[in-house]
Formats: C-alpha cells, sequence, structure tokens
C-alpha cells in the first residue's frame, strides 16, 4: 500500500525514528510527519518530506498543497527514496555498525 500511495501521513503526537516513514522511503514515498522536533529533523535533513502542525486543519492544508504540487512530492520521495538506499538497506547498516565497531576496536588497540 505505500508502493501506491502518493503520501503517507504520520501525525504523531511522539516518536523517535519511526519505521514507518523508512518503509515509505524505501519505495519512494514522501512522508507528512508532525511538527515535533525529531521528525522535523528527520524529514528536513533528508529532504523526503514536510513537518505540519499537529492539528487536523494544519494537516488536511499540508496534504492537499502536497497533493497538487506533483512534480515536488515525487521530488521528495526520489530523496527519501535515495536516502534510504544510502543509510538504512540492512547492508548499509551493516556497513555503519562494522565501520564504528572497527574504530572502537583502533581506538581500545591504542590506549593498551
Amino acid at each position: 500500500w505505500l508502493a501506491a500511495a502518493d503520501l503517507l501521513c504520520l501525525p504523531s503526537l511522539g516518536e523517535i525514528f519511526p519505521g514507518a516513514i523508512l518503509e515509505a522511503w524505501s519505495v519512494g514515498t514522501p512522508a507528512l510527519v508532525s511538527d515535533i522536533p525529531p521528525l522535523i529533523e528527520l524529514v528536513t535533513t533528508v529532504g523526503g518530506g514536510r513537518a505540519a502542525e499537529r492539528t487536523p486543519e494544519a494537516m488536511a492544508s499540508a496534504i492537499v498543497d502536497l497533493l497538487a504540487d506533483q512534480p515536488e512530492l515525487r521530488a521528495m520521495g526520489k530523496r527519501g527514496k535515495d536516502w534510504w538506499h544510502a543509510n538504512a538497506t540492512p547492508s548499509s547498516v551493516a556497513a555503519q555498525y562494522a565501520e564504528v565497531y572497527t574504530e572502537l576496536m583502533s581506538d581500545a588497540s591504542r590506549t593498551r
């Protein structure tokens, strides 16, 4: 259903790093999220969506605005998908962990 959607709307009251956004980005679907700090940071850093005030009126207005601008909606979806491929696939996450472990082991061997 996410691949068929034009937009994911996630008006959360509390989130840290929601998997729903990653799932949407994995198929190129942009996200509209509520204006809580972790979500604002995620969508603005990646460029894969927008944040709106967590009220029915603000969310509805943002949905209408985003759906009216299909080129920007597609561009946000592409940015989200590109970020997901670089940072959130199982292989990219494993590579990031391996890099951290290698760095930690290197630091530990220098302090001995």
